[in-house]
């Protein structure tokens, strides 16, 4: 599944991975720290 994040303007620009592990551990460390609220603080720098 994909995600996509409107913190910067819209580019042609992807995240992609090549091996489904680190994809896994990455979307496990993005829900840990949506979960802290950790990600909402981060993203009000740059949102306001």
């Amino acid at each position: 599944m994909v995600k996509n994040h409107p913190i910067f303007a819209k580019t042609d620009y992807k995240v992609a991975f090549h091996n489904e592990q680190i994809m896994k551990d990455f979307n496990e460390g993005l829900k840990e720290i949506k979960a802290s609220g950790l990600y909402d603080k981060l993203l009000s720098n740059y949102i306001k």
